[in-house]
């Protein structure tokens, strides 16, 4: 069950900026600033290869899943940039390869460009461990405590939502703030591939490339911000 304070959470972080994240997926290989990125009429594999020369990055064409989505190497390339970057100039060639909009996508991996289809990369699941110790210690820092002694429900209106409350530990609040954030139904408890799990203050998630950049933005979010600290509970 989302608690008031996971909800809370989930207000103050929503939406993300996915301008931000797109660049953080990229990383520094594709800022590269090319001076000239220019196809008259040339096959997409040409295109491809040039601008990997240019950018200084090897790249890998998935062509299977590429011609799933009915773009071929000599799909026809119309193109003319100038000073833009690297992931920038990637960005424009599949745009006009996938002219139905149907996922032409990539990523960028132990520096290797491979260009491929969303859905492909969809299904590659990752392991990450994510360092939250500290960001647990300021949750349960500003969790509503259990008040044992009866006689205090007498002076406070609110001793019913603090006692529900305190059931949900500082790791259960984090996990559930993060699986009703990031692509809900990919979870193992909904039947999904992902999962995640805290252990000794480390986060262990399996999930999906683009589903662990939204969790680093979501967990730099919570420790860069004070929304903790201004986590308060409404009496039900």
């Amino acid at each position: 069950m989302v608690t008031h304070m996971t909800a809370l959470l989930l207000m103050t972080l929503l939406p993300f900026d996915d301008s931000t994240q797109a660049a953080s997926a990229e990383g520094a290989p594709l800022d590269k600033t090319l001076a000239e990125v220019s196809y008259l009429g040339e096959d997409l594999d040409d295109a491809i290869s040039d601008w990997a020369e240019q950018a200084g990055v090897n790249v890998v064409p998935d062509w299977p899943a590429l011609e799933a989505l009915g773009i071929f190497s000599d799909t026809r390339i119309d193109l003319s940039l100038k000073n833009v970057s690297a992931a920038t100039a990637l960005h424009a060639i599949l745009n006009v390869a996938d002219q139905r909009h149907l996922g032409a996508s990539y990523e960028l991996q132990e520096g290797i460009v491979t260009v491929t289809s969303a859905a492909v990369l969809d299904r590659r699941m990752e392991v990450r461990t994510y360092d939250c110790a500290a960001l647990l210690q300021s949750i349960d820092a500003e969790r509503p405590r259990y008040r044992s002694r009866h006689h205090y429900c007498l002076f406070d209106p609110t001793w019913r939502a603090r006692h529900i409350s305190s059931e949900d530990g500082p790791q259960s609040i984090l996990l559930d703030a993060i699986e009703s954030t990031i692509a809900p139904e990919s979870w193992d408890h909904h039947g999904g591939p992902a999962s995640s799990r805290i252990v000794a203050g480390k986060l262990v998630v399996r999930q999906t490339r683009d589903n662990h950049y939204q969790i680093a933005r979501l967990l730099h979010s919570l420790s860069a911000s004070d929304v903790v600290s201004h986590v308060t509970l409404s009496a039900p």
